[in-house]
């Protein structure tokens, strides 16, 4: 995998839709979890399993969730895993 990029992945902030982090804090209330970022997890894990792929997100800065989630702790120290999903999934 290219280091730089999986560094900058690392090192990026990834911010939700309104939309979507109201769905996240629900699923993280519900299941219990703790952290932004568990559920996010799970909700990405999710999106995976779907057989299409979603239509593009275009959205104002304002319709933007208020958290930013870390990519360490979004991906942690499965990001090889994460991104080796998302190349897959991508194809």
């Amino acid at each position: 995998m290219n280091l730089e990029f999986k560094e900058k992945v690392w090192k990026a902030g990834f911010r939700p839709t309104l939309e979507c982090e109201v769905f996240e804090d629900r699923l993280r209330g519900k299941l219990g979890l703790t952290n932004k970022y568990d559920s996010a997890q799970l909700a990405l894990g999710r999106s995976l399993a779907e057989p299409t792929s979603p239509e593009p997100v275009r959205v104002s800065p304002e319709q933007r969730g208020k958290t930013t989630i870390a990519g360490e702790y979004l991906f942690g120290d499965e990001i090889d895993v994460w991104m080796s999903a998302f190349a897959i999934d991508g194809q």
